[in-house]
């Protein structure tokens, strides 16, 4: 039997603290209203991952960037201390402004914040959707040209909690 992934509170307060932003904790179902979900919270309030977008503002100031480098929406760790990278994108209605170099260069540089720290990525990258939209959403991440890698993962929040939590 293969064991579970599960998510790591302490692991991911770890990280936050090792890549000098606690401050980009914040709790999951937060993020996701933010990021525009409209469902039900679906995870417990304590559960946190780290905002990515605030980290790549923290990196920005540091290197005196004045742009900022797109990044995934939010990160936590499992208790392998692997680095869960996830994308949420509740407010798309019309696919075929999803733009296959904007997903790649959002996991880029999300990849190398954590490798950059000396932590492992996972090896999938999700990108979250609305149920209403997801059939939609992975026809169009398999129609992409040039082909998206098999990693990048197209899923519901549901699918998400299920499979980490």
């Amino acid at each position: 039997m293969i064991m579970k992934e599960r998510y790591c509170i302490n692991e991911t307060k770890i990280f936050a603290n090792n890549i000098r932003c606690l401050h980009c904790l914040t709790p999951i179902n937060k993020l996701v209203l933010k990021e525009g979900c409209v469902d039900k919270p679906l995870f417990k309030d304590e559960l946190i991952c780290i905002n990515m977008d605030e980290v790549e503002k923290v990196n920005a100031k540091d290197q005196n960037r004045n742009d900022l480098n797109s990044s995934m929406d939010s990160a936590f760790l499992l208790k392998n201390r692997k680095v869960v990278l996830v994308e949420y994108r509740f407010n798309y209605q019309n696919l075929k402004n999803l733009d296959s170099k904007k997903l790649t260069s959002k996991k880029f540089y999300s990849e190398q914040i954590v490798v950059k720290n000396k932590y492992l990525v996972h090896s999938d990258f999700y990108y979250v959707f609305s149920s209403n939209v997801i059939e939609q959403a992975r026809r169009r991440f398999r129609n992409f040209n040039p082909k998206l890698p098999q990693v990048y993962k197209v899923i519901e929040l549901k699918d998400l909690k299920s499979m980490f939590f």
